[in-house]
C-alpha cells in the first residue's frame, strides 16, 4: 500500500517530461566537485558570485539572509560531525535559490534548441545531452558557492547527504518538489488554461506514436540516458501539438489528479519503464 501510494504521488508530481532529472540525481545522490574548496574568509556582499563560477547566480538580499540563518546550525553541526536533515533541507533550499535563474534560462533555452531537431533523432539526442550536462554543472557550481558561503566541506556535505538518503527515501522527494516549483514560476502562455479533454488528447497522442520513432541512431547509449531522451521528444511532439509545456501541467496539479489522468500517465511511464527493461534486447 506505501509503495502504491508513493507511486502515485511520484505521478502526480512528476507531470510530462522527465528534464529535470539531471538536477534531482547530482543534487541529492550528495555529489559536489571533489576539487571545490572553502574560504575561511568573510562573506562578501556584493551582487553576483565571484569570478570562479561561470554562470551568473545572482545572491539576492534573499540569499544573503539564508546564509545567515543557516550558519549558527552549520557550524554546531559540522563541530558535532553531523548533520540533521532538517539542515540538510535548508542548506538544499538555499541551493535552489541560488541556482534559480541559470537553471530556468537553460531549461528554456535546451528546450528552444532541440525542437529546432525533432526530425534528426542524433542531432536531438545532442542537444538534449548538452542542456542535460550543462543542467548538471549550474547544479554542481551553485552548490560549491552555497558549500563556500557556509564554510562547509564539501567530502562532509556529500558524506552527510548520502546518509540522510539512505535513511530516509523522502528526504530525495524534497528535490522533485524545489524543481517542478521552480519550472513552475516560467510564465504561461497566452492560450489559457487546459481542459480535461485536451489533457486526454495530450498523453493519447503520446501513446499513439510511442513505436513511431525508434531512436534506433541511439544504440550505444546508456539504457537511463536513452529513455531519458525518448521521453522528452515524445513529449515534446505533444507539447507542440497541443501547446501544452510542462510547467503549465505542474501549474494544473488538480487537473493531474484526476482519475483518467493518472492512468494515462502511469500507462505511458509503465511504456517506458518496460522498454528500458528490456534495453539490452532491442532488435536494431
Amino acid at each position: 500500500m506505501e509503495s502504491n501510494n508513493r507511486n502515485k504521488f511520484i505521478i502526480g508530481l512528476l507531470a510530462g517530461a522527465a528534464i529535470g532529472g539531471f538536477a534531482f540525481y547530482y543534487f541529492f545522490s550528495g555529489k559536489v566537485p571533489r576539487k571545490a574548496s572553502y574560504s575561511k574568509k568573510k562573506i562578501d556582499l556584493s551582487t553576483i558570485s565571484s569570478p570562479h563560477s561561470p554562470f551568473l547566480f545572482i545572491r539576492d538580499r534573499t540569499y544573503f539572509e539564508m546564509i545567515g540563518r543557516l550558519k549558527p546550525s552549520v557550524d554546531a553541526e559540522k563541530h558535532a560531525g553531523k548533520f540533521t536533515k532538517g539542515t540538510l533541507l535548508t542548506i538544499s533550499k538555499t541551493i535552489f535559490h541560488l541556482l534559480k535563474s541559470e537553471f530556468l534560462k537553460n531549461y528554456t533555452e535546451c528546450r528552444e534548441l532541440r525542437r529546432k531537431c525533432m526530425t534528426n533523432i542524433p542531432d536531438y539526442a545532442t542537444e538534449y545531452s548538452k542542456g542535460v550536462r550543462r543542467g548538471e554543472q549550474i547544479v554542481e557550481e551553485a552548490t560549491s558557492e552555497v558549500l563556500r558561503d557556509l564554510h562547509l566541506d564539501p567530502v562532509m556535505y556529500e558524506r552527510e547527504s548520502v546518509r540522510i538518503s539512505n535513511e530516509d527515501a523522502n528526504f530525495q522527494l524534497y528535490g522533485i518538489f524545489m524543481l517542478e516549483s521552480l519550472k513552475s514560476q516560467l510564465p504561461s502562455k497566452p492560450s489559457g488554461k487546459i481542459n480535461k479533454e485536451t489533457l486526454i488528447e495530450y498523453y493519447n497522442y503520446q501513446l499513439s506514436i510511442y513505436n513511431k520513432y525508434k531512436f534506433s541512431e541511439l544504440i550505444d547509449y546508456s539504457a537511463e540516458s536513452f529513455m531519458m531522451c525518448k521521453q522528452n521528444h515524445l513529449s515534446d511532439l505533444a507539447a507542440i501539438k497541443f501547446e501544452i509545456e510542462e510547467e503549465d501541467l505542474i501549474r494544473n496539479q488538480v487537473l493531474m489528479n484526476e482519475p483518467e489522468i493518472i492512468e494515462l500517465h502511469r500507462e505511458l511511464q509503465s511504456r517506458f519503464f518496460d522498454e528500458k527493461q528490456n534495453f539490452i534486447s532491442f532488435p536494431y
